[in-house]
Formats: structure tokens, sequence, C-alpha cells
């Protein structure tokens, strides 16, 4: 037996591009052809991800909204649960469901989940983070507050205008 001296980390897996997500999405049953397209742009039109080098990588807001939505919809944004609604609308195109069992089903869930997450979800866009950072200009601490889709640093007072 021989020791190798070389240190290795473990990599992380390479990040999605188009193809390989829907690849995922198909594997898990999820959408259908007509819908990964829409997927995608959803995705990127609300700045959930960036597309670098051909390969989605999630924005700050993505990340935050993935976490916040999986916290406070956990059986709605399951991927079993998503996979069992897409085989279900299927039942239904074929005439084997009705499509009112089905949207009854689904707000069952969906009511509970929604009311659970209006009183505990956190409200982001409210949320203040008290900084160790100091403004330059005049000392004041600095907040941290969510813009559209990004973390902004703000001056916890407002600059005294020079005269």
């Amino acid at each position: 037996m021989t020791l190798d001296p070389e240190q290795k980390f473990t990599q992380p897996p390479p990040r999605y591009n188009e193809a390989s997500l829907v690849k995922v999405l198909e594997e898990r049953g999820i959408g259908r052809p007509s819908t990964y397209a829409s997927i995608i742009n959803t995705i990127q039109d609300r700045d959930y991800v960036k597309k670098i080098q051909a390969r989605f990588v999630p924005t700050e807001i993505g990340t935050v909204v993935t976490k916040l939505l999986v916290k406070n919809f956990p059986y709605i944004f399951d991927t079993a649960y998503t996979a069992k609604l897409e085989s279900e609308l299927d039942a239904v195109e074929e005439g084997e469901e009705r499509w009112t069992d089905l949207l009854n089903g689904f707000y069952d869930h969906f009511e509970e989940e929604l009311a659970v997450a209006a009183e505990h979800m956190e409200d982001i866009k409210r949320m203040e983070q008290p900084t160790k950072e100091i403004c330059d200009k005049c000392g004041s601490p600095l907040l941290l507050k969510w813009g559209r889709v990004r973390q902004l640093l703000l001056v916890l007072k407002l600059h005294q205008r020079s005269r």
C-alpha cells in the first residue's frame, strides 16, 4: 500500500445547461416538452439564474426565493408531488380523472400551506439586517436590505446635505 500525498477536494456537480436541465426534468417526470422552454425562460426572466458560459448559475434572489418557497410550501414543491401531478394531468387528458377533482386535491394542500406561509413566511423586502460596516461619509452604520434582485447596503441615517 502506498500513500499519495496529493490533496484532492470534492468537486460540486457541474451546473445545468439547457439540455441537462431538460434531461433532469424528464427523468423526474416534471413538465412536458411543451413546457420546458417556458420553464427555462421564466427562471431567466425573473433573474433566478444567469447564464454564464452556457450554464445556469443561481442568482442571490433565485437562491433566496427557492429556499423560501421550498421551506414554506414543502408539499407543492416536492418533485415527487410535481411528477404525480403530471401523471394526474395525463389522466384528465385521457378522460380517466375529472379536472375538478384534480384541482380540489391541489387546492386542499395549497390552501393549508398558504395559510401557514401567510403567517410565518419571511418578507425579504422588509428585512433589514445590521452590519458591522460603517459609511465612509458620515460614520453611520450600514444596513443590509433586499432590492429587486439582490441585497444592498444602505446607510442607517440620511446624509446631511452640505449648504
